[in-house]
């Protein structure tokens, strides 16, 4: 799939199992043409869907019925046509042993919900430079994964 001005689109997962969440997240990027939104609401769902579309990013809630975001990323970690994929987790425990733990499950970055619908689009696309950054938003995030300009 392309964009209007023949640039790929890039796919992100999104996964969780509150459908508030996933409702918002959708709603956040469905005019962005830069992405192909894939929705997951449980993380046996995600795991499948990132078998059948291999998408460069994958935000997964920590927890999630079926299976957990940490088991999740463990799987996509093993398998080697996933290597490119970009895994952030969301956990609404922002405790550090919870981090650390998806951290060793090889997710690259983490964040801790609540997160603001207002602050999803905000700037800044430069690269991080350490393995274990800030929490951040989640459109900055994927700025920052995808290497992609800042919305106009």
């Amino acid at each position: 799939m392309t964009m209007g001005n023949g640039a790929p689109t890039r796919k992100m997962l999104l996964a969780d199992d509150e459908h508030e969440i996933l409702d918002l997240l959708g709603l956040t990027f469905e005019d962005d043409e830069r992405y192909e939104v894939l929705l997951a609401s449980d993380g046996q769902q995600a795991l499948e869907l990132t078998h059948k579309e291999y998408p460069e990013l994958a935000f997964l809630d920590v927890q999630m019925p079926r299976r957990d975001g940490i088991s999740v990323c463990e799987e996509i970690r093993k398998d080697p046509s996933l290597s490119g994929t970009k895994v952030v987790m969301f956990t609404a425990l922002a405790q550090e042993a919870e981090i650390d733990r998806a951290l060793v499950a090889g997710a690259d970055d983490y964040m801790t919900k609540p997160f603001s619908p207002t602050a999803l689009h905000r700037n800044s696309s430069k690269p991080w430079a350490s393995k274990k950054p800030p929490p951040s938003n989640l459109c900055l995030t994927a700025r920052l994964w995808l290497r992609l300009p800042a919305p106009d």
